[in-house]
């Protein structure tokens, strides 16, 4: 294996990006079944990984991902790419200027832009990009091409079927070993982009590179390096906590949000909950439930694998049962990635904010909520990033309702599928807590409605 490694480092050099790829993919093939040499090369390539090339670094992390899809530890690639993203976001952040310096601006349909009002809750509608992500219920305030924006991203192969849960399901299956035609050589791309609704075609893609080749190398890099990081901060928690708590990272992809698959991907991946405290308001009943939760995506997740662990209130305020065995399993990650049918719920989440300050029920327009999809002012739809909601003293607080609330006016279809194939999700440590102290927790929402009213 030491010759063909000082081939591929050789290859690299040359930038002959195919010819070392198809050198590193032989080896992945040799090392598949034998412990040494896919030690060996999982060493090559953590040593090279974080090379200023981005797009040569970001094959080669591709191998790295490939090898821990295989088995492999996670651990020092999943660290040892963080920089190397870091930068890669960061330089990639300049095209936004020169998008507009050199782009060309493109008209968009009124329409298309325009939010609805109207709850979109067909399957069809989330539709990720490169990820291996699922989505849940389309139910934002937009159109349904908005939400044709999620589970596509998510599918990247081997471990990369990141699945969104509820809305739709994208598959973008990638072959780690055999991404070799991305030869991006320095500039020479013969296609347009778009970066935030400026096209540059390749004359201005040669014209900025002239001047900043590292960001041009950078922004094509973004279509690689979601892969592998999701790959390895999957299946090392340890790191994907580290990687949650860096803020260099949120800030180089909050600059970029949703214009690219590596920021689009990751900055869901990073809210992940994380053994996670969480209070759920139940205010028709006057009780208050606690729990921890951890490796749960978002709502449409949180939505299932709650119908069992809070079955016991949920009965009690009318709403839907208890999902199938095969749709916890898959919500959970016992199961594949993504199976049969959906769960229909009759139950639904808001933020505490939304509290009104009398009867302390929930109630529509009051908060406006972001979620990768768009936005809206109504119950949390399936794609809602629970790990976005501001903490309370260390805890995420939401307010669950049944379908006799004022307002809930439909059926969340949630989709069969995860968001991360690769992350396992639980509830845990469920709770009815203390009369008196769920009457303070209900007030607390009631005084948030109060104060969110009269700002």
């Amino acid at each position: 294996m030491k010759d063909e490694l000082a081939r591929a480092d050789a290859l690299f050099a040359d930038r002959k990006v195919d010819e070392a790829m198809n050198t590193i993919g032989g080896l992945l093939e040799r090392a598949e079944g034998n412990p040494a040499e896919r030690d060996q090369l999982m060493a090559w390539i953590v040593e090279r990984v974080g090379g200023e090339h981005p797009q040569v670094s970001a094959h080669i992390a591709l191998a790295g991902g490939a090898l821990v899809e295989g088995g492999a530890s996670a651990t020092a690639i999943g660290r040892a790419i963080v920089a190397p993203v870091v930068r890669a976001l960061r330089d990639a952040a300049r095209m936004i200027g020169y998008a507009k310096e050199h782009g060309h601006a493109h008209s968009h349909d009124a329409d298309a832009d325009a939010h609805s009002d109207e709850h979109d809750d067909s399957p069809a509608a989330h539709d990720r990009s490169s990820g291996g992500p699922e989505h849940r219920s389309a139910d934002h305030e937009h159109s349904s091409a908005d939400h044709q924006h999620r589970s596509a991203d998510h599918q990247h192969s081997s471990d990369h079927d990141h699945d969104h849960v509820g809305d739709d399901v994208h598959e973008h299956v990638h072959d780690h070993g055999d991404d070799q035609d991305h030869d991006h050589d320095d500039d020479d791309h013969d296609h347009a982009v778009e970066i935030f609704g400026f096209a540059l075609g390749e004359d201005d893609l040669k014209a900025i590179a002239a001047k900043d080749v590292a960001a041009v190398r950078a922004w094509f890099s973004l279509e690689m390096w979601y892969r592998p990081a999701v790959a390895c901060w999957t299946r090392d928690l340890t790191v994907l906590r580290e990687v949650q708590a860096n803020q260099e990272l949120r800030d180089a992809i909050g600059v970029l949000g949703h214009e690219s698959p590596t920021p689009h991907w990751l900055s869901v991946l990073i809210e992940t909950l994380a053994d996670a405290p969480m209070i759920v308001l139940v205010p028709e009943l006057g009780e208050a439930w606690s729990f921890t939760a951890d490796g749960v995506v978002d709502m449409g997740q949180l939505t299932v694998l709650a119908s069992k662990y809070l079955a016991e209130p949920l009965r009690r305020i009318g709403a839907s049962g208890v999902a199938t065995k095969a749709e916890l399993a898959v919500m959970s990650g016992e199961a594949e990635q993504s199976g049969e049918g959906g769960y229909s719920s009759s139950f639904a989440f808001y933020p505490i904010e939304a509290s009104d300050p009398t009867d302390g029920l929930p109630r529509d327009g009051i908060v406006m909520w972001a979620a990768p999809g768009g936005t809206g002012s109504h119950s949390l739809p399936g794609d809602f990033l629970p790990g976005t909601l501001p903490s309370i003293d260390g805890v995420r607080v939401l307010v669950m309702v049944g379908p006799k609330a004022p307002g809930l006016r439909f059926v969340r279809i949630i989709q069969s599928a995860r968001m991360f194939d690769a992350l396992r999700a639980e509830i845990r440590g469920v709770k009815k807590l203390p009369d008196p102290q769920a009457a303070q927790l209900l007030q607390l929402a009631r005084d948030h409605g109060r104060r969110v009213r009269a700002s």
